[in-house]
């Protein structure tokens, strides 16, 4: 028999491609096992406690559809290097401060070669307090990265 897990909130976590229901799984704390199997058609079932429905709003829906275009990740890293304004405050602070060299450097390398934009997200929000960039530098660089395709809300980041 197949079964499925389900998070504290209903939502679909994994299957179980051969459910035994005489062994004990463990399980996180809220989790639990249900043998309804989910129908085709969902982007991210969930399970209401009578059966599934799309756990997804339209516009989640509409986003995950339509992704956006990739990021320009040369181009960011060329933007934040000096002479610009703001690469050159990063830099500068860099040089005298530990803590944000260490973020200045891994910044650099996300940029120029892990790419990953959660880590991109993460950096940034780090390097902004760091350096003391004031808001107006924020949003120049929000301006930026919508430019330069990067789906990353600094505004509420920071």
């Amino acid at each position: 028999m197949k079964a499925v897990v389900i998070d504290s909130n209903g939502m679909y976590v994994t299957d179980i491609p051969i459910y035994d229901p005489n062994i004990k799984y463990e399980l996180p704390l809220g989790y639990s096992i249900i043998t309804n199997p989910v129908p085709e058609g969902f982007f991210h079932p969930k399970w209401d406690g009578a059966q599934w429905a799309e756990g997804l709003t339209e516009q989640e829906i509409k986003e995950l559809s339509h992704p956006s275009p990739n990021p320009d990740w040369s181009g960011l890293l060329e933007w934040l290097m000096p002479p610009n304004e703001l690469g050159s405050k990063a830099y500068a602070k860099a040089k005298t401060d530990n803590k944000t060299n260490a973020i200045w450097t891994a910044l650099q390398t996300t940029l120029a070669s892990t790419r990953n934009i959660e880590r991109l997200a993460l950096l940034l929000s780090e390097i902004i307090p760091a350096v003391g960039y004031i808001p107006v530098e924020v949003q120049s660089f929000q301006q930026k990265l919508n430019e330069l395709n990067f789906n990353i809300d600094l505004m509420n980041n920071s």
